[in-house]
């Protein structure tokens, strides 16, 4: 565990790694020490072979309320365009899964990162807003962009243009979110789903989020580029000493052993 007074907390047990966004006092608003800290923390998860799958969660009773707004009025760009967007993730190319463990409020920026994570778990009683526009302001963090290939369109304009929360359990109807758990459990269900990613293959699942996250950008899944990276990968995968230990570990009745090549 890196020192509690870093803005992001960075724990590695065996190959799952937690980002704990550590602003308690105001909500794990979103700074430019976020910001940069997220781009290397990240940037270490993926470098970290033994890593499989990174977890994001946010220390006291909000996931993440936002940008700074402090920050925000002198003028502080925080959306760092050049590298992962803003707070150093939005836009960043993780190949790792992502998991988002919301344990509370996730509002504003604090919904745009928990978007852009693949999967999201989320503490009974969590809320998540676009509160930008009571503000004068748009969810410019990708929230408009992600929000309509996860609701349908009618609930992404309520949510957009009146700025109002939905709960966990109402976004978990809808699809965004994948599980809602008693807050004592949140961490708990995180690394259980975390570990089950992690006993797969890497490189499977590295070319499986690839062709995941391809295929959201419509009308890819029906063109030719898309196909091509998909017969691509496919092979590479195939041809994988992963690949091949996994179907003789299957016949021979024993676990496989990774190499992640």
């Amino acid at each position: 565990m890196e020192s509690k007074d870093q803005a992001i907390l960075f724990e590695k047990k065996e190959d799952i790694v937690t980002l704990t966004l550590n602003r308690p006092n105001i909500l794990n608003a979103i700074n430019l020490d976020i910001t940069v800290q997220m781009e290397q923390c990240l940037s270490r998860a993926e470098l970290d072979e033994d890593v499989r799958v990174i977890i994001l969660t946010g220390n006291g009773r909000s996931f993440c309320t936002g940008a700074d707004l402090k920050e925000v009025s002198r003028g502080v760009d925080l959306s760092n365009e050049c590298g992962g967007g803003f707070a150093g993730l939005v836009r960043s190319k993780t190949a790792k899964p992502l998991i988002a463990a919301v344990n509370g409020l996730a509002y504003g920026g604090g919904f745009e990162i928990a978007l852009a994570c693949d999967v999201i778990i989320a503490a009974r009683g969590a809320q998540f807003a676009l509160p930008e526009v009571k503000r004068g302001l748009i969810a410019s963090g990708g929230g408009l962009l992600r929000l309509p290939r996860h609701l349908p369109i009618k609930v992404a304009c309520f949510m957009a243009f009146t700025g109002l929360p939905l709960s966990a359990e109402q976004l978990m109807h809808w699809g965004v979110v994948n599980q809602v758990v008693d807050s004592e459990k949140l961490m708990d269900s995180a690394y259980e789903l975390a570990a089950v990613i992690a006993e797969n293959a890497p490189l499977a699942v590295k070319a499986t989020k690839q062709l995941l996250m391809s295929g959201t950008e419509l009308p890819m899944y029906t063109s030719d580029e898309a196909w091509q990276m998909n017969n691509e990968l496919g092979r590479m995968i195939a041809n994988s000493y992963d690949a091949k230990e996994g179907s003789t570990a299957y016949v021979e009745r024993r676990s496989p052993v990774w190499k992640g090549r």
